[in-house]
C-alpha cells in the first residue's frame, strides 16, 4: 500500500508520539522495578540481622548446653529445629512473601525454614539451587530483570546470613509477577488521561497540517495549469516567479507550523515530567521517608542496658543503614524536583540545590542575585532551576573546576543568568556534533520552551560562560 505524501506525515507525528509516550511508560515502569528490587533487598538484609541476633553463641554451643554431642546427623538436626524453628516462624508470619533457613555446614543441611516448613524439607541443598551460589560466594544474590522466576514469583534477593566468615543461613524475598503487572497497570491508569489528551492533540495538528498542505499543493498545480496555457513569454517568466515564491511561502509555512506544534508538544510532556517529579519527590518525602525515619526512632528506643554488646553493634548498624537510606531518599527527592522550588522560589531552592551540590563534588559555588525581588511564572522559575542542574552537572563532570560563580539579575523586563566556571574549556562547536554536547542542548531548549534564549562561550584553559535570558511577561 502506498501512501500519500500527506497520509505519511500523519502517521509519522503520530509515531514520534506513541514512541514518546511509550518511552515515558518504560522508564517509569523500570524505576519502579529498580525501586522494588531495592527493597527486598533492604528487607531481606533486615531479616538476616534479626536472624543472627537471635542465634546466641554457635551451634556447637546447643549441643552442648543440650549433651546432645553424641546424637546422630539426624538427632542434631531435629534438635536445632525444635530450638531456631520457632523463631523463624514468628519471623516470616511479620514479612509476607519471604523466606529463611538456618544451615548448619558441619552436616551440610538446612535445620529450620520458613514459611510452609515440613519436616521432610530439612535436608542438603540442591546442587543447581541459586542459594548454593550464595553459600559458596558468600555474596547476595540480586537479580535485576524479569528473567529469574519461581512457581509464579519473580525472584529479588537471595542473602545470606554470615558469622565469622562461616555461612550460618539464607533469607530470600520474592516480588510476585502479578504485583509487577498490577504496578504497571496502575501506572497505565494515572496515564491514561494524558495519553489520551496527547494522541488527539497529535491526530488534531497533524489533520491541521495535512489540510494546510494540500491547500499549498492545490494551488501550485493551479499556477502549473495556468502556465501550461500561456502563450505570453513575460507572463510565463513572471508566473513563474510568482510560482517560485508561493513554492517558497509555502515550505516556510509547513516548518512554522511543524515547529510550532513540535514546541507545543514538547512543552506538554516537559510540564508532565514536571508534575510527575514533583508528586513522586512529595510522596518519598512525605511517606517513605517519614516511615524510615519512624524505624530510626523505633531502633533508638531498642538501645538499653540490658542489651548484649552484639545486639547493641547490630542495632546501630541498623542505625546507620537507616541514617543512610533518609539521606539518599532526601537526594533524590531534592533532585526529582524540591519543594522549596514551589513554596519559595527558584532562588531559594537554587541555593539549597547548590549547598547539596558543593558537599558531593567539592566545588565552590557563589552565588549572587541583582534585583530578584518577586515570585516568576512557574514555568520560568523551573527552567531557570533545571538549567543551573545541568550547567552545574556538566562543570562537576567536565571542567575540573574548584570554583564556580552564578549570577542572576532582573532588568529591562528580563532575567539574566550567567554561570561561569574556570575549569579546562573545551571547542564548542565540536562538543555540539559530539554526543555529549546533549548538555548544551538541553540548556538551550529550556531557555527557548519560555521565549528566551542561550550563549555559550568557552576558551581551553580558561573555562566555560553559559548566558540565559528569558523575558518577563507581565
Amino acid at each position: 500500500m502506498i501512501f500519500s505524501h500527506t497520509r505519511r506525515l500523519q502517521i509519522f507525528i503520530i509515531i514520534i508520539v506513541l514512541l514518546t509516550i511509550i518511552g515515558m511508560l518504560t522508564l517509569n515502569s523500570y524505576e519502579n522495578w529498580r525501586t522494588l528490587v531495592h527493597t527486598e533487598f533492604s528487607k531481606t538484609e533486615s531479616i538476616a540481622k534479626l536472624l543472627d541476633a537471635h542465634l546466641k553463641g554457635t551451634y556447637e554451643d546447643i549441643l552442648i548446653n543440650n549433651n546432645a554431642q553424641t546424637l546422630s546427623k539426624a538427632g542434631q538436626i531435629a534438635l536445632f529445629n525444635e530450638q531456631l524453628q520457632p523463631f523463624v516462624d514468628d519471623v516470616l508470619d511479620s514479612f509476607a512473601n519471604y523466606g529463611a533457613g538456618y544451615y548448619v555446614k558441619e552436616l551440610d543441611s538446612i535445620v529450620a525454614f520458613g514459611p510452609d516448613f515440613q519436616p521432610d524439607g530439612l535436608k542438603d541443598i540442591s546442587p543447581t539451587s541459586k542459594a548454593r551460589t550464595v553459600y559458596e560466594t558468600l555474596e547476595p544474590l540480586q537479580f535485576q530483570d524479569y528473567s529469574q522466576t519461581r512457581d509464579g514469583y519473580v525472584v529479588a534477593i537471595i542473602y545470606p546470613l554470615i558469622r565469622n566468615g562461616e555461612i550460618i543461613g539464607h533469607v530470600w524475598g520474592n516480588i510476585r509477577i502479578e504485583n509487577v503487572y498490577s504496578e504497571f497497570i496502575a501506572l497505565l491508569k494515572n496515564r491514561i488521561i494524558f495519553i489520551i489528551v496527547i494522541l488527539v492533540a497529535a491526530l488534531l495538528g497533524s489533520r491541521i497540517l495535512a489540510k494546510q498542505h494540500n491547500a499549498n499543493i492545490k494551488k501550485l498545480e493551479e499556477k502549473v495549469r495556468q502556465l501550461e496555457h500561456s502563450d505570453d513569454d513575460p507572463a510565463f517568466f513572471d508566473e513563474l516567479t510568482k510560482i517560485y515564491e508561493a513554492v517558497l511561502f509555502s515550505r516556510k509555512k509547513i516548518s512554522e507550523n511543524q515547529n510550532k506544534f513540535q514546541k507545543i508538544v514538547t512543552e506538554k510532556i516537559m510540564a508532565a515530567q514536571e508534575e510527575e517529579r514533583k508528586k513522586i519527590s512529595r510522596e518519598l518525602h512525605d511517606g517513605i521517608g517519614q516511615a524510615v525515619y519512624s524505624i530510626f526512632i523505633g531502633l533508638q528506643t531498642l538501645k538499653t542496658d540490658h542489651l548484649d554488646e552484639k545486639s547493641k553493634a547490630n542495632i546501630i548498624e541498623l542505625e546507620n543503614i537507616t541514617k543512610a537510606t533518609m539521606k539518599e531518599i532526601k537526594e533524590v527527592a531534592l533532585n526529582l524536583r524540591p519543594s522549596t522550588l514551589d513554596d519559595l522560589g527558584f532562588i531559594p531552592a537554587i541555593r539549597s540545590y547548590i549547598e547539596q551540590f558543593e558537599k558531593s563534588y567539592h566545588i565552590a559555588v557563589n552565588l549572587t542575585t541583582d534585583g530578584i525581588k518577586k515570585r516568576y511564572d512557574t514555568s520560568i522559575e523551573t527552567a531557570l532551576y533545571r538549567i543551573v542542574q545541568e550547567a552545574l552537572s556538566n562543570a562537576a563532570k567536565y571542567a575540573d573546576t574548584k570554583t564556580i560563580d552564578i549570577h542572576i539579575s532582573e532588568s529591562l523586563s528580563k532575567i539574566t543568568m550567567k554561570i561561569i566556571d574556570y575549569g579546562k574549556g573545551f571547542d564548542i562547536n565540536k562538543q555540539m556534533e559530539l554526543s555529549n554536547g546533549i548538555g548544551l542542548y538541553s540548556i538551550n531548549e529550556r531557555a527557548q520552551q519560555v521565549g528566551g534564549m542561550s550563549m555559550f562561550h568557552s576558551e581551553v584553559d580558561k573555562g566555560t560562560i553559559v548566558t540565559v535570558s528569558i523575558p518577563i511577561y507581565t
